[in-house]
This record gives C-alpha cells, sequence and structure tokens, in this order.
C-alpha cells in the first residue's frame, strides 16, 4: 500500500475496531464499515453477494483515466469511485476487478 493512502497513521486498509460513524455498518469480518452513498448504493444493488464485504475504508485516490481525486472503497469484489459531477448528485461508478481482468 502507498504511503499516499495513509493519513496520520491509519491506512485505508488496516483493521478498525468499530469506528463509530453515524449510520454506518461495521463488518467484523474485514474491520471496515460502509456508510453514505456507498452504502445505500451497496444495498440497493446486490450487497454482500456480488460486491462482497468493505476491504478498506472511503478514503482519495486518484483515477488513472482523468487524473482526478475521488472518494473510494474498496470491496472483495469491486470497486466504488464517488463521482458529484455527474447530473448534479452523487453517482457511483463500480469498477468489477473482473470486468478489469477482462
Amino acid at each position: 500500500m502507498s504511503e499516499a493512502k495513509r493519513t496520520a497513521g491509519h491506512g485505508a486498509f488496516n483493521h478498525f475496531d468499530n469506528l463509530y460513524y453515524p449510520g454506518a455498518v461495521y463488518f467484523p469480518e474485514t474491520g471496515h464499515n460502509l456508510r453514505n452513498s456507498f452504502k445505500a448504493y451497496w444495498e440497493a444493488n446486490g450487497g454482500l453477494s456480488i460486491y462482497g464485504y468493505p476491504i478498506s475504508e472511503e478514503f482519495y485516490e486518484v483515477n488513472p483515466d482523468d487524473g482526478n481525486n475521488y472518494v473510494v472503497q474498496y470491496f472483495e469484489r469491486a470497486r466504488f469511485e464517488w463521482h458529484p459531477e455527474n447530473s448534479g448528485t452523487p453517482c457511483l461508478e463500480m469498477d468489477c476487478y473482473v470486468r478489469r481482468d477482462g
């Protein structure tokens, strides 16, 4: 993991002991939380059976296609990227590892 993904010694992929975020769901299986728009999208579109457990917290990452920073969260089988610029409302784009690998 690159140091760019670490903040104050807390990496996005480190396990956390049930950090409290209002409205979040904590997954002891991976030590990560799911909240906000990512949680709503995950729950409405297949959840655990489609995307798997969260394996990171939300964090900023540069998208190599456009060079912009976006809030992302990694799951066992997906990567969510938040695009607030789409239609003026938050939009989630899923980048499946399966699709990416062919």
